[in-house]
């Protein structure tokens, strides 16, 4: 936020919201552009061939004792948390995704957030 501050020339005594100085510059926030390159990439990778190391490893499965304690957590788990929370199911976003229709909501200015 800093750098963004001090595109529009402002400070924090100036008292504006991170929200305001995001419109301002057409920035989008930081989970935001996370979880549209995470539904990226997912699409990307229901769309490899199986030969492909990364679509072999995302299917594999480990076969062996878990280590104690609360299992770890895993890349599609937090794909599935973000396709969640745009009511879209694992199943039918990889059916989306072959069909190269998945797509999380977009930003007013575009898929980007950045204005032209």
């Amino acid at each position: 936020m800093r750098c963004l501050r001090k595109a529009v020339n402002k400070t924090r005594w100036d008292k504006i919201r991170n929200e305001v100085i995001r419109a301002q510059v057409g920035a989008t926030p930081v989970l935001q552009h996370v979880e549209n390159q995470q539904i990226k990439w997912f699409g990307h990778l229901m769309r490899m061939p199986t030969n492909q190391p990364a679509h072999r490893a995302y299917n594999s499965r480990y076969s062996g004792k878990r280590p104690r304690g609360r299992p770890r957590r895993r890349w599609s788990d937090s794909v599935a948390d973000t396709l969640k929370g745009h009511n879209t199911s694992l199943c039918e976003a990889s059916h989306l995704a072959v069909e190269r229709r998945l797509h999380l909501p977009a930003t007013p200015d575009g898929t980007s957030g950045r204005k032209k």
